[in-house]
């Protein structure tokens, strides 16, 4: 029905299997913590031009629990980020 795109995501809402509203995003993250706190906000206001349940899947380069990447013990800022953009969201974050 609609689409949204810039250098970082493509966001597009429609109908799937004739029953579905949704929202499906597909995200590539910048790699610097500055810039993805730029994409997640970018992200939270369009959630207001795209009211439908969203899908969000792509390459965030950032990590939500210290389980998903070997060696790391403590978070830094870049996953607090993330962790506030599923919540705000009200995303769920499938465990890979």
């Amino acid at each position: 029905v609609d689409c949204y795109c810039n250098r970082s995501f493509i966001i597009f809402s429609g109908t799937l299997f004739n029953s579905l509203e949704c929202v499906i995003v597909n995200a590539y993250a910048p790699n610097d913590v500055i810039s993805k706190k730029r994409l997640w906000a970018s992200l939270i206001n369009l959630k207001a031009v795209f009211p439908k349940p969203w899908c969000v899947e792509g390459d965030f380069y950032e990590i939500n629990s210290l389980d998903e990447r070997e060696g790391y013990v403590r978070r830094d800022m870049g996953m607090v980020d993330f962790a506030n953009f599923i919540c705000s969201l009200e995303l769920i974050d499938i465990p890979m």
